[in-house]
């Protein structure tokens, strides 16, 4: 996307071709969901994950399981229920260096 903004007036044709063929292939709704995905998610919402993961990694439970909402269903693919419990046993340990995040 950046490339097309840098390249400026010669980039309208490419554009357009590329465009027409997302409207074409995904519709109106798709290419909203498409576009969306260019959202970023906020400093604080990236920070709110950053704790999750450092405290579950630390084994710290009660601290993960404060920055979740009481009903927030988790799940392991798309429709196995995984619980909190688990997931601190998977990650006990671990650690992050650098969180990359994309999408609202």
């Amino acid at each position: 996307m950046l490339q097309f903004l840098r390249t400026g007036s010669r980039a309208a044709l490419p554009t357009q071709q590329l465009t027409r063929g997302l409207l074409g292939n995904q519709r109106v709704l798709g290419a909203a969901g498409f576009i969306a995905g260019f959202r970023r998610v906020g400093t604080r919402h990236k920070e709110l994950v950053e704790v999750f993961l450092g405290a579950l990694g630390r084994g710290k439970y009660s601290a993960a399981r404060h920055t979740l909402l009481s009903t927030a269903p988790m799940t392991l693919g798309d429709n196995d229920a995984f619980d909190l419990a688990e997931l601190a046993e998977r990650l006990r340990g671990a650690g992050t260096s650098k969180i990359i995040s994309a999408g609202h």
